[in-house]
């Protein structure tokens, strides 16, 4: 095998590798949310539930701007002078992170803490004062926690990354559950026991941040602080350097943040507009952003890290000018986006209603009020992912100005559609999520022209995702029948076990015309554990003849 065919191969292999153990930890991490926000809406209620994610979504602006720009300029960076084995600039690097970030989160602690009555108050949400203020701890903790993410994607290890996740989140449902269940029992208000849930959130964190550290330390004892022994720097500091990625990327996050707490705003605000209550407007926001939103944020989380291991080997491809490489990376990190999102987005659009039975039968009210929000939602599924991924490729080219110029026309777009449809009577709420799609729609466009414009077009893609289009289609509608047999001509009374057998119908069926269609070619075939093992086991004819 030549030397660029195996860099390839390797690349590819690298970037399913990197992708899959982010999204297996994201995928534990999701059911840990999931298992975490059942049993929490059965103690707060959806007007507690209001009062939690308002707290969040002001937590969210921070938690964005720490671990979007800062992780992805810092494995850019650290994969840049890996190649190059300058391991100078990589301390410097590290060491600048950790200063810069720990005054940044001291100044967000600072403004959570000092600034809950003012921030609850901009959100005409008054009862959302205390969540604030216990988040407030968990800003500095999350700006630490995204300079140490950033040092090990630099090295090409997303281990450290899911882990820390997983105990982030296990963490959050452990001492969140207890402390509000406690307060609930011991009769204190719904505002003061959300607070008390949003409190277990700051508490994992902080073991998240402590596990990061430890395995820092236990890698390198000797260069905790981000200085290697034996190399001398020089005076010039490479914060200059991280900045000129970190910040263009830092911006975009911080606009689509403010723009969903502005989303927040507008949805109470609007909602109380038309005559509802403060707690009544809580409620319809606490049922979209508990029972739509996280299962719509479900999928695009999980393909998060075909963007986070895309960037360093894209960049590290065209370091060494290795168009080949760059094509086909770009082509696999499309389709793996697309090879989930796809038919998650039919899916979920179909079977609304059902899922959120399943998930949250108990409130039967919320589950009618959102599944109609959550079929629209599900439209902007594969758009999100693609988003994702088109950044991401625009990013590795050193264009990391560009997302931030679609990213702000597409929040614009969706403030502007979200205002005039909310406040209308005959739409409503349902306004959040239709301003949601066209806010993507306009964001992918605007991505994928810049891309062809100031990158190099995505040979073969459009081919590829009308294949998996028409193999989703067909599975979703494989999928409806299915339920609808079981479900009216069957009359089976059991609507999960249903849903349960229709999407394991629809899965096999997808999997079958992807395979039929050549939606993928051979080489993307073989970076599919299952399909690997299956195609090199050898035939029972073939070792007879040997």
């Amino acid at each position: 095998m030549k030397k660029t065919d195996q860099f390839r191969a390797e690349s590819r292999q690298t970037l399913l590798g990197g992708a899959a153990t982010v999204g297996a930890s994201v995928m534990v991490v999701k059911i840990i949310g999931l298992l975490y926000k059942i049993p929490l809406m059965n103690v707060l209620g959806a007007e507690g539930m209001g009062y939690f994610n308002s707290a969040y979504e002001i937590y969210l602006i921070f938690c964005m701007i720490a671990t979007a720009g800062l992780p992805v300029a810092m494995s850019a960076l650290i994969s840049k002078y890996l190649a190059e084995g300058n391991v100078k600039k990589i301390g410097q690097i590290y060491k600048s992170s950790i200063r810069a970030f720990t005054v940044a989160g001291l100044l967000g602690f600072a403004v959570m803490l000092l600034g809950a009555d003012l921030l609850a108050g901009l959100m005409k949400n008054s009862n959302a004062r205390d969540g604030i203020a216990a988040l407030s701890p968990g800003v500095l903790l999350i700006f630490l926690t995204g300079v140490l993410r950033g040092y090990f994607q630099g090295h090409g290890d997303m281990k450290p990354t899911a882990i820390s996740q997983m105990i982030e989140a296990a963490g959050k449902l452990l001492f969140g559950l207890l402390f509000s269940t406690l307060a609930v029992k011991k009769g204190l208000a719904v505002p003061q026991a959300s607070a008390c849930a949003v409190l277990g959130l700051t508490l994992g964190s902080a073991l998240s941040t402590a596990y990061l550290l430890i395995e820092k330390h236990r890698r390198s004892p000797k260069c905790i602080d981000g200085v290697v022994p034996g190399v001398q720097y020089g005076r010039q500091s490479p914060l200059r350097e991280l900045l000129r990625i970190a910040m263009p990327i830092t911006l975009g996050a911080f606009i689509t943040s403010m723009t969903r707490l502005l989303d927040t705003f507008l949805i109470l605000r609007r909602l109380q507009h038309m005559g509802f209550s403060e707690a009544l407007a809580n409620s319809i926001y606490g049922s979209y952003t508990t029972l739509a939103l996280p299962i719509f944020n479900l999928v695009p989380s999980l393909t998060a890290g075909v963007a986070l291991s895309l960037v360093p080997m894209l960049s590290s491809a065209i370091q060494k000018g290795d168009r080949t490489t760059e094509q086909s990376l770009l082509r696999s990190a499309v389709k793996i986006e697309a090879i989930l999102a796809l038919p998650a987005s039919l899916g979920i659009a179909a079977f609304s209603k059902q899922i959120l039975n399943t998930v949250y039968g108990n409130h039967a009210d919320a589950v009618e009020l959102t599944a109609p929000l959550l079929s629209v939602l599900a439209v902007s599924i594969l758009l999100s992912c693609l988003i994702t991924s088109t950044s991401a490729i625009l990013q590795a080219y050193g264009r990391v100005d560009l997302p931030v110029i679609s990213t702000l026309v597409g929040a614009a777009v969706k403030l502007l559609t979200g205002y005039l449809l909310i406040g209308n009577p005959n739409v409503g709420i349902l306004g959040a999520p239709i301003s949601t799609l066209v806010c993507n729609a306009t964001v992918l466009t605007l991505n994928y022209t810049l891309v062809c414009r100031h990158a190099h077009p995505i040979k073969g893609a459009v081919g590829s995702l009308l294949k998996l289009l028409l193999s989703s289609g067909i599975s979703v509608a494989a999928a409806m029948l299915a339920y609808y047999f079981l479900d009216t001509v069957l009359r089976i009374p059991h609507s999960t076990l249903n849903t349960l057998a229709s999407v394991a119908l629809a899965a096999g069926i997808y999997l079958i015309t992807v395979l039929s269609l050549h939606a993928l070619s051979d080489d993307e075939l073989e970076m599919i554990p299952l399909i690997k093992r299956i195609r090199r086991t050898p035939k029972k004819k073939d070792i007879q003849l040997n």
